[in-house]
């Protein structure tokens, strides 16, 4: 035993830390409550790398020589079994009371002996309780119930027992054989009663696997999934594919690709609505081209206040601004000195070259059109007022003709028809109705209108101030044009579906479209999903460790070490066990033997077979009736025989079967 005791030490050492704390504990305390699974459970899950919010108690594993111990022997005496009610046909005045020692009930054929029987199977457990049903000549009883008191250990108590409770655990020691036992032990393949200490302590183990496999799954149904389903029509789709294979490895990188959704997809989603839209894909492109021209001569415009509002541009004007005061002062400052005893006054000014010009269109249009203006000739007379003409008259004609066509005089008027132009230029700003006619052509949408309205009011606020500036102040326009960005992109892509379109009437593509079509809704339809996605992963990622934690809890392993240990603590003990009760029950004679069939979960099963039985006839059909009852009790006592505790045995069996 010392050696199996270090063999199972190192075999403990080897496992799961929870499965070593667990098989301390039940050492020490021999059953677990509440608060040890509850601990069990949070060192299991800390394994396997789940969080938890409480603190999570540190794993303490077996000490050495914990299996090098005595085995616990326990009494165990049914007293008496009283207060039947709803059982068979029992309807006692009295307890049944059993002494201490061999106790022979006896009685007639229908008194009843079986019916304590089927009762203490229900209680006690037994190789094939059967029902227990209720008095079937009466109506059905509102309950089925007994009192048995018994004595555990010397102490004194008191079982008030329905059939709602199933086994007792602490009467489950006792053991009973009848008719129908007898056939277990005989036909079916059967399994000890007995266990030795270390095979029982196998058994707790795998029950607490098995619980707190119940609790690990009881966390992993608490992770409830939010993730949407995708909608049916997207099933096909290579989003959707991507959006089923998320699992708990799915990277925040992989995440954002998936779902991202930018503007061009909108634009692309757009687009192809569009072409799927239209009857006639040539008419459409055509009137997609018409709104395009009209955008573009909108651009058009644009860009020519975008060149005129410059730095450069206002500084230009700004020049000729200056460049014309500068040479009309000159002109001015020259006419003063050479009509300085001129009767008339303002010669030279704006309003005098502008009468002068007048009176000279008139004479060569009109009055003296054979003749050079000005007409100073004989005879001539004044182009305006009709007057003759002195020659003083004649001298001021020709010197104001000299002066008008002298060089200060004409690069004044030079610099002010150019200063004029970029005047009426600047005046011209864009009507706001033409802007509304022109956007309404190109069929922008509300946004884009209200940044082309509002480009439209910086160009006249602008060129106001411009044209109220004074030529030695400095001016910066400041003008945003980054709009004419987006309508050159606007006009791009009209052209890019005008051309598609084009393709789109030289052959049927509908079904292609529709393709293309719903890849791009299921794309939008995941990328909206991204928060959903990203819980999903963080609850797969939870599962994953939750399903790690079970594999701590499998039995398997426990499974095959409990069998190993039963083929060395069990098995021939218990053949040789059953082979003395034939021999002492004096039926050597019977050819049969007892062979193990199979292990489940650490549980030795065994079945009764012939010798030379080469027509592998069952053994029932074999035995006679005396026979098959012998074969019965020795593979009973054989399994009883083995139990270190000290319990009650029943035996409901005609009397003669027990004469040996």
């Amino acid at each position: 035993m010392a050696n199996l005791s270090k063999e199972l030490e190192a075999w403990f050492k080897e496992r799961p830390a929870w499965l070593q704390d667990v098989t301390r504990r039940l050492l020490e305390k021999g059953e677990l409550e509440d608060a040890d699974y509850n601990e069990l459970l949070k060192i299991c899950g800390n394994e396997a790398g789940i969080i938890f919010e409480e603190e999570v108690p540190k794993a303490v594993g077996i000490h050495a020589g914990a299996f090098v111990q005595e085995e616990h022997i326990h009494k165990l005496e049914i007293s008496s079994i009283s207060s039947i009610i709803g059982i068979n046909a029992l309807n006692p005045r009295n307890p049944l009371n059993v002494i201490e020692g061999l106790s022979v009930i006896y009685g007639q054929n229908g008194s009843g002996k079986s019916g304590y029987t089927r009762l203490l199977k229900q209680i006690c457990g037994a190789k094939n309780p059967g029902q227990l049903h209720p008095d079937t000549f009466k109506d059905l009883p509102a309950s089925q119930s007994c009192t048995v008191k018994y004595k555990y250990n010397g102490d004194d108590r008191e079982l008030n027992w329905n059939i709602k409770q199933g086994i007792n655990e602490e009467l489950s020691a006792v053991e009973l054989y009848d008719s129908a036992c007898g056939s277990v032990y005989v036909i079916d393949e059967n399994q000890l009663a007995y266990e030795p200490p270390l095979l029982r302590l196998f058994s707790q183990l795998t029950k607490a696997s098995d619980h707190l496999s119940g609790q690990i799954d009881q966390l992993s149904r608490a992770l409830v999934s939010a993730k949407p389903l995708i909608p049916n029509e997207y099933t096909t789709t290579k989003s959707a594919q991507c959006y089923r294979s998320i699992s708990a490895h799915t990277k925040e990188d992989a995440i954002n690709k998936q779902c991202t959704w930018v503007e061009q997809d909108q634009k692309s989603l757009d687009a192809l609505n569009v072409r799927l839209k239209a009857p006639d894909p040539k008419a459409k492109a055509t009137a997609i081209r018409k709104s395009k021209e009209q955008l573009n001569k909108l651009i058009a415009g644009y860009r020519n206040w975008e060149s005129k509002l410059n730095n450069e541009s206002c500084a230009s004007y700004l020049a000729s601004k200056k460049d014309c005061s500068v040479k009309q002062l000159a002109a001015s400052k020259y006419a003063k000195n050479i009509f300085e005893n001129s009767p008339l006054k303002g010669i030279g000014e704006e309003a005098w070259n502008l009468l002068w010009e007048q009176a000279r269109a008139y004479s060569e249009a009109v009055t003296y059109c054979e003749h050079e203006f000005p007409h100073v000739k004989e005879g001539a007379v004044c182009v305006l007022c009709q007057q003759p003409l002195d020659e003083a008259a004649k001298k001021r004609l020709t010197d104001f003709e000299s002066f008008v066509k002298g060089e200060l005089e004409s690069s004044a008027k030079t610099a002010r028809e150019l200063l004029d132009k970029l005047e009426e230029d600047y005046k011209n700003t864009p009507k706001e109705e033409l802007i509304a006619s022109f956007s309404t052509a190109a069929e922008l949408d509300d946004v884009m209108y209200a940044k082309v309205l509002l480009l439209r009011e910086r160009i006249v606020e602008k060129s106001k101030d411009l044209l109220n500036k004074k030529e030695a102040e400095e001016f910066v326009a400041d003008v945003d044009f980054s709009v004419l960005v987006e309508l050159v992109a606007l006009s791009e892509n009209m052209e890019t579906s005008a051309k598609q379109l084009d393709e789109d009437a030289k052959e049927d593509k509908r079904e292609e479209i529709k393709k293309e079509l719903l890849e791009l809704e299921a794309k939008k339809w995941v990328s909206q999903q991204k928060d959903a996605i990203s819980a999903e992963v963080i609850l797969l990622a939870k599962k994953a460790k939750i399903a790690q934690a079970k594999t701590l809890v499998n039995t398997a392993i426990l499974s095959r070490k409990k069998s190993s240990l039963a083929e060395e603590l069990v098995t021939t003990e218990y053949i040789q066990r059953f082979q003395g009760e034939i021999s002492r029950l004096g039926a050597g004679r019977i050819k049969v033997k007892l062979e193990k069939t199979r292990s489940d979960k650490g549980r030795v099963y065994f079945q009764i077979k012939l010798e030379g039985n080469k027509q592998g006839l069952a053994v029932d059909n074999i035995l006679s009736e005396g026979e098959f009852r012998i074969i019965s009790l020795a593979a009973f006592l054989a399994d009883v025989e083995g139990h270190a505790d000290k319990s009650t045995f029943v035996f409901d069996d005609p009397i003669s079967s027990l004469d040996q």
